[in-house]
């Protein structure tokens, strides 16, 4: 593998990931050797240097100066997050038990909250839903405590409303997948996941890799 194989991924995007896996417990971690980490996948270190300040005015990051040295540490959401990231991550493909329920998400968010509306429908989407129609997102499992958790981040009480149930045996359900997800795309994607990386499945290949090499296997 080679440096540059993320194309549309900035540097920005990978330090709270990068921090977050490596540092759960929330230390200061030195700018200078998050610019050489990124450094080593092929990102500028005038791009890691502006994500760190954007990263940082969101409130993703706190900065600590000493001197001439700068360090950083995940904000205590940004933390949550990442640790969110973390257990999906750890969890995925493992037998998990349904008992057929939906979850259904209808939002209405005026263009005055445009922003708002984008950080919703991307949190949404990152939670496993689908939108069925242009204010209508479902998502196949029971998960409205996680909902809940997203409207009051971010302040969208009285535009959410949520409901739990299963579909009636007049929807054709499998028409209601292929409108919220391509499903062909997904698989396509998946199948080429499992084929680049499984010659690291055994412990002999991932051993035989470098520093540098683990780290773009990671990434």
């Amino acid at each position: 593998m080679t440096a540059g194989e993320f194309p549309g991924v900035s540097a920005q995007s990978w330090v709270p990931l990068l921090i977050g896996t490596a540092l759960p417990a929330r230390p200061f971690a030195s700018g200078a050797g998050l610019v050489d980490l990124l450094a080593t996948a092929g990102y500028a270190a005038g791009a890691t240097r502006v994500g760190l300040s954007r990263l940082c005015a969101d409130g993703s990051l706190e900065r600590r100066r000493d001197g001439r040295q700068t360090s950083y540490r995940l904000g205590r959401q940004m933390a949550e997050t990442v640790t969110s990231v973390g257990g999906r991550v750890e969890s995925f493909g493992r037998s998990v038990g349904w008992d057929g329920s939906w979850t259904i998400v209808l939002a209405s968010v005026p263009d005055e909250l445009r922003s708002t509306r984008r950080r919703m429908k991307s949190a949404l989407a990152y939670l496993g839903f689908g939108r069925l129609r242009e204010t209508t997102w479902v998502a196949a499992r029971a998960c409205e405590d996680e909902v809940k958790d997203l409207v009051e981040s971010l302040d969208l009480a009285g535009l959410v409303d949520v409901f739990v149930g299963r579909p009636s045996a007049l929807a054709d359900v499998d028409a209601i997948l292929h409108r919220c997800w391509d499903l062909g795309s997904l698989t396509q994607r998946y199948s080429a996941f499992v084929a680049r990386f499984a010659p690291l499945c055994t412990a002999v290949s991932r051993d035989a890799l470098t520093g540098p090499d683990a780290l773009l296997w990671w990434m």
